[in-house]
């Protein structure tokens, strides 16, 4: 291949087929670009994962099944196996525009001094309710302003660079979770980021997902990935001994009532800001009848009551307050 079509590594790592693997590997193999491997980790040796993967047969899927590792050392087999200029995640169950990887290719060739490309994402409910798309600060600048306090790239839409990603360490697999937060903020100690502004990434919002299952862990590890972040900016020793005292959630039955509320908080917020009130509000009444006493769920409730004119400044004053005191942005 030329200059013009260098070779891009897909890297995937799942554990269970929850239905929608054989779909979300389809839009890779249907992509307009064509000089691409595709890496797929099956995390477990699950006996479906194989049977899926090896009923589609294509000779640009490579196929690692391994013992249960988790995510994060899963990522590392794939780069330490791919051969490609550069590196582009996608995630199980998830779904790449067609044009996904010929655009980021185009664009990192255009624009060589970015080291990694994220996209913005088209989100679905469970249920199928359109959530919209989900947007990301786009400039270099923008995102190092507000990638502490607002998630700054949809981790499976990316493209990087691969030496970046070897130079700058790869994934830590002591990061568990939030194992892409800490490689983002690795990467912008040196190299310069952007997202593209197109949904060139759909994924489906489900209650199964790290997020909402082991959110107060999750958020545990990024604390500890913007702690050693600020210790490099200050030639101090990153404070990598925190991670040990992380504990995940247990999944009984408290939890499952807190995934519930946190779940239908995300919907109903999302489709608030895409101005579906009808829809944001059922979700904002799910969330209340999990957890009636949540202020922040019964104040959106209301502002879905509110005519847009008197919503919009009050929603507005909070987003400010938030970003104000450093606050994490719903």
């Amino acid at each position: 291949m030329s200059e013009n079509s260098p070779l891009v590594s897909i890297i995937m790592g799942v554990h269970l087929d929850e239905g929608t693997l054989s779909s979300s590997i389809k839009s890779i193999l249907n992509q307009t670009y064509n000089n691409f491997e595709f890496i797929i980790l099956n995390d477990g040796n699950d006996k479906e994962v194989r049977n899926v993967v090896n009923r589609i047969d294509d000779p640009r899927i490579t196929l690692i099944n391994q013992e249960k590792i988790g995510l994060t050392a899963c990522l590392n087999i794939g780069i330490e196996n791919s051969n490609g200029i550069f590196i582009a995640r996608h995630d199980a169950g998830d779904f790449s525009h067609k044009r996904r990887l010929q655009t980021q290719v185009d664009y990192m060739l255009k624009h060589p001094s970015i080291a990694l490309c994220g996209t913005f994402v088209n989100e679905k409910t469970e249920s199928g309710h359109d959530l919209g798309i989900t947007t990301f600060p786009t400039e270099n600048t923008e995102i190092k302003e507000n990638i502490i306090s607002k998630n700054a790239f949809c981790h499976g839409s990316i493209m990087i660079v691969k030496e970046v990603l070897i130079e700058v360490g790869g994934y830590r697999e002591d990061f568990l979770r939030a194992q892409d937060f800490d490689l983002w903020l690795r990467v912008i100690n040196r190299f310069k980021i952007a997202n593209l502004d197109l949904p060139l990434y759909s994924r489906i919002i489900s209650k199964s997902s790290i997020s909402f299952l082991y959110g107060q862990s999750q958020d545990a590890y990024a604390d500890v990935a913007l702690k050693c972040y600020r210790a490099r900016l200050s030639n101090e020793s990153e404070p990598l001994h925190l991670l040990k005292d992380i504990t995940d959630e247990s999944l009984n039955e408290k939890q499952a009532n807190k995934v519930e509320i946190k779940y239908n908080f995300y919907c109903g917020r999302k489709l608030y800001q895409n101005e579906n009130m009808k829809l944001a509000r059922g979700y904002f009444l799910k969330a209340l009848k999990s957890g009636p006493f949540s202020l922040k769920n019964a104040t959106f409730l209301v502002l879905t009551l509110l005519p847009k004119i008197i919503r919009t400044p009050i929603a507005g004053f909070w987003f400010q307050v938030k970003k104000l005191f450093g606050l994490k942005i719903d």
